[in-house]
């Protein structure tokens, strides 16, 4: 944990269990990191570098380092479990955009028969398993929308050769301009059944949270945004890019009225 005078940031490294793990063994390790970040104060800021057991890329030129830097790369099912026990406790996946040297291109081998280049590559990467994902809780995801900044620290992994140095630094956006217009999903979001789909969404959000006690203003804006985040489509075809377009721009006018502290506006989309 550091400590910058006004808040707390605790770095947490995390592993998936292996393969061989039981079923016992599973459910022991989320309990565990469950216990763990339910544990820590909601106002200190917590960043938690993730090994989702990544397997390596059938590309060797080509970075493997999680699905946010390469596409071809899979998390193993332990690695999506603990993903999704990460997102049920309040954190969030944060898109990070690092250039992985040569040297640390590979994350995982499970397989003793390995080929020639890959035994070459094994060799190239000293068996330096890398972090694949980055998660933030939603004080660190606010401070990002503050535009404060954090001191340097580093991650270190105790199950595997691991280190992460992190600088993160963060800018002002710039202002906007012009006349604000008044939120209503109803007019962002005009095909009907995104609107299903983004209530639902809100509803299984809002239902998680309140399980564990958050009843705040804040936390009923993150369950929207997390819902209208779920809401865009995935792929990009003709058929569906209008209604993406409508989803990210509702998105959009939650993070505003976030910003602006207008709870009201908020509370009349549940």
């Amino acid at each position: 944990m550091l400590r910058d005078g006004t808040s707390s940031l605790w770095l947490i490294s995390a592993h998936s269990p292996t393969k061989s793990a039981t079923d016992a063994e599973k459910e022991n390790s989320y309990d565990k990191f469950s216990a763990l970040i339910c544990s820590l104060p909601r106002s200190h800021l917590k960043i938690i570098g993730i090994d989702a057991n990544c397997q390596s890329a059938a590309n060797l030129s080509s970075p493997a380092l999680g699905r946010w830097f390469h596409p071809g790369t899979e998390t193993s099912n332990n690695g999506s479990w603990l993903i999704d026990v990460a997102e049920e406790v309040g954190l969030y996946l944060a898109t990070t955009m690092k250039k992985t040297p040569q040297k640390n291109k590979f994350t995982w081998y499970e397989s003793t028969k390995l080929l020639e280049e890959e035994k070459r590559a094994r060799k190239m990467s000293s068996l330096r398993a890398q972090i694949d994902f980055i998660m933030i809780n939603s004080h660190a995801k606010r401070m990002i929308q503050q535009s404060k900044s954090i001191p340097k620290a580093h991650f270190d992994s105790y199950h595997v050769p691991v280190l992460l140095s992190l600088l993160l630094r963060f800018q002002h956006t710039k202002k906007r301009t012009g006349k604000r217009q008044r939120l209503n999903m109803e007019a962002l979001v005009s095909d009907p059944d995104t609107q299903i789909r983004f209530r639902q969404r809100v509803g299984i959000q809002i239902g998680l949270r309140t399980k564990r006690g958050e009843r705040s203003p804040d936390s009923l804006t993150e369950a929207l945004m997390k819902a209208a985040y779920e809401t865009i489509p995935e792929t990009e075809t003709i058929a569906t890019r209008q209604v993406s377009n409508e989803a990210k721009s509702l998105i959009a006018w939650l993070a505003e009225a976030r910003a602006m502290g207008n709870t009201a506006l908020l509370k009349r989309l549940h």
